[in-house]
């Protein structure tokens, strides 16, 4: 019974709001980073970027050249973090970048490393976010995707867990805090892992590519209910050597309808899954994060968009979606 409006530009007057220059980069209103909603109604901001990149620190940074076909761990010469954030932001046409490094991968990666080099690098990749964020403009964030995949297990499906400031893995790998060896059930294990070592801002996790039987088939506890807020509608594809926004993806539209019917409040991302030197061009996929006016866009603003599951799915750069109730008290995402 709820009203909807639809707003069709036949006559241009929005145009100048997704005007492009430069590398196809957006130009935004006062070089803000904002683009302010369409719906003079709907008080927030829109922001667009991707939050699954790897880098040659797991397995990930190739070139987008026909070298990048498979994943590397530590490509020699390939992007690292920093060089992830420093394409995302001027090259990217995106306006917020998530480098999530394989959780048990970064050992693999750092050929000859200590268990101290391997968690000390991490902590440089959080650090690398933090510096590369420019408030009002672009935000860089930092993380793992945990988890392995590759079979039919209940044991298995990837997680996205973002400003997380530990590196959290199995017993017997790299890392500051530990769940039980991958073999085992450890999801109930990892939520309240995340849950217990939130940081600044606070941490949450979002689940990736995910499969029937994943993640011990969807159960769901306390600590999961409590960090869980999104899943990957669309991701991919992982190899995609593009840097011209080419169409493409899966898409999983029955397991997230399977998560929200096991009650999960989740909301839809849109993932590129950059393993390629390509940070942000490789499709036109976006997770967009909406934020009220008059809230400075960064790590905290965006962390908290998450944390109010306000952000959704899209297959276009600069698409608006504004959803809430009459009384503009409630928008997506809310509970």
């Amino acid at each position: 019974g709820s009203p909807i409006s639809v707003i069709v530009d036949r006559a241009g007057r929005y145009d100048q709001l997704f005007a492009f220059k430069g590398a196809d980069k957006p130009s935004r209103p006062g070089e803000t980073g904002q683009r302010p909603s369409i719906d003079p109604t709907f008080a927030y901001q829109y922001f667009y970027g991707t939050t699954h990149a790897h880098t040659n620190w797991s397995d990930g940074g190739m070139p987008a050249t026909s070298s990048c076909t498979s994943g590397r761990y530590g490509y020699a010469g390939g992007a690292q973090p920093v060089d992830a954030f420093n394409y995302a932001r001027t090259q990217g046409s995106i306006d917020f970048l998530a480098v999530v490094e394989h959780n048990h991968l970064m050992n693999d990666a750092c050929s000859g490393c200590t268990d101290q080099a391997v968690k000390d690098r991490y902590t440089a990749g959080f650090q690398a976010a933090q510096t590369a964020t420019v408030p009002g403009t672009f935000v860089g964030l930092f993380g793992m995707e945990w988890g392995v995949i590759g079979s039919s297990s209940t044991k298995q499906g990837h997680l996205n867990i973002y400003n997380q400031s530990q590196l959290i893995n199995w017993t017997g790998e790299p890392g500051h805090v530990f769940v039980p060896d991958k073999t085992s059930n450890s999801y109930d294990d990892l939520y309240t892992a995340v849950r217990n070592n939130q940081g600044s801002y606070g941490s949450y996790a979002t689940f990736n590519h995910p499969s029937t039987n994943d993640y011990n088939v969807w159960q769901r506890t306390a600590d999961g209910d409590a960090v869980m807020r999104g899943i990957a509608m669309i991701s991919g594809p992982a190899f995609s050597t593009s840097t011209t926004f080419a169409p493409g993806g899966s898409t999983y539209v029955s397991m997230y309808n399977k998560a929200l019917s096991l009650g999960w409040k989740i909301a839809p991302e849109a993932h590129q899954d950059n393993h390629c030197w390509n940070f942000g061009n490789s499709t036109p996929n976006r997770t967009v994060a909406v934020i009220p006016n008059g809230t400075v866009f960064d790590q905290q603003s965006l962390v908290a968009a998450y944390g109010a599951r306000h952000f959704y799915a899209a297959q276009d750069r600069d698409v608006q979606l504004a959803y809430k109730t009459s009384d503009n008290a409630r928008i997506m995402g809310d509970a």
